[in-house]
Protein backbone atom coordinates (compact mmCIF):
# COMPACT_ATOMS: atom_id res chain seq x y z
CA UNK A 1 0.00 0.00 0.00
CA UNK A 2 0.82 3.63 -0.18
CA UNK A 3 2.13 5.28 2.93
CA UNK A 4 0.14 7.78 5.19
CA UNK A 5 -3.31 8.58 6.14
CA UNK A 6 -6.46 7.64 4.22
CA UNK A 7 -8.83 10.19 3.57
CA UNK A 8 -11.18 8.67 6.17
CA UNK A 9 -8.77 8.45 9.10
CA UNK A 10 -7.19 12.53 7.87
CA UNK A 11 -10.38 13.57 8.07
CA UNK A 12 -11.86 11.39 11.39
CA UNK A 13 -8.38 12.24 12.99
CA UNK A 14 -8.29 15.80 13.02
CA UNK A 15 -9.62 18.37 15.54
CA UNK A 16 -10.43 21.57 13.04
CA UNK A 17 -13.52 23.22 12.88
CA UNK A 18 -12.85 24.60 9.38
CA UNK A 19 -11.49 22.58 6.20
CA UNK A 20 -10.91 23.67 3.11
CA UNK A 21 -10.43 21.54 -0.04
CA UNK A 22 -9.00 22.53 -3.49
CA UNK A 23 -8.74 20.87 -7.16
CA UNK A 24 -7.89 21.67 -11.00
CA UNK A 25 -9.51 20.05 -13.91
CA UNK A 26 -10.00 15.66 -12.94
CA UNK A 27 -8.98 17.13 -8.94
CA UNK A 28 -12.15 19.19 -9.30
CA UNK A 29 -14.34 16.50 -9.36
CA UNK A 30 -12.19 14.73 -6.59
CA UNK A 31 -12.86 18.22 -4.63
CA UNK A 32 -16.65 18.00 -4.82
CA UNK A 33 -16.83 14.06 -3.45
CA UNK A 34 -14.31 15.02 -0.74
CA UNK A 35 -16.65 17.87 0.32
CA UNK A 36 -19.43 16.07 0.33
CA UNK A 37 -17.80 13.18 2.05
CA UNK A 38 -16.97 15.89 4.62
CA UNK A 39 -20.20 17.30 5.46
CA UNK A 40 -21.79 13.72 5.65
CA UNK A 41 -19.23 13.37 9.18
CA UNK A 42 -21.35 16.19 10.84
CA UNK A 43 -18.38 17.53 12.32
CA UNK A 44 -17.38 20.70 10.88
CA UNK A 45 -18.34 23.84 11.11
CA UNK A 46 -17.26 25.22 7.93
CA UNK A 47 -16.24 23.62 4.69
CA UNK A 48 -14.97 25.70 1.90
CA UNK A 49 -15.04 23.74 -1.87
CA UNK A 50 -12.56 25.60 -4.52
CA UNK A 51 -13.18 23.48 -7.64
CA UNK A 52 -11.26 24.89 -11.52
CA UNK A 53 -11.44 23.65 -14.28
CA UNK A 54 -9.23 26.45 -15.79
CA UNK A 55 -7.19 30.00 -14.46
CA UNK A 56 -10.03 31.97 -15.31
CA UNK A 57 -12.91 29.52 -13.21
CA UNK A 58 -10.11 29.25 -10.11
CA UNK A 59 -9.69 33.00 -10.12
CA UNK A 60 -13.44 33.41 -10.06
CA UNK A 61 -13.83 31.29 -7.70
CA UNK A 62 -11.13 32.94 -5.71
CA UNK A 63 -13.01 35.72 -5.80
CA UNK A 64 -16.68 34.73 -4.84
CA UNK A 65 -15.23 32.33 -1.86
CA UNK A 66 -18.40 29.83 -1.59
CA UNK A 67 -18.59 29.19 2.12
CA UNK A 68 -21.27 26.57 3.49
CA UNK A 69 -21.69 27.05 7.30
CA UNK A 70 -23.23 23.58 8.87
CA UNK A 71 -26.03 23.97 11.38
Amino acid sequence: GVPGLSLEAALANTTKTKIKFGGHSLGSAIVTLVTAYAQSLNKFDEIEAYPSASANLHTLLSQLKTTKTLV
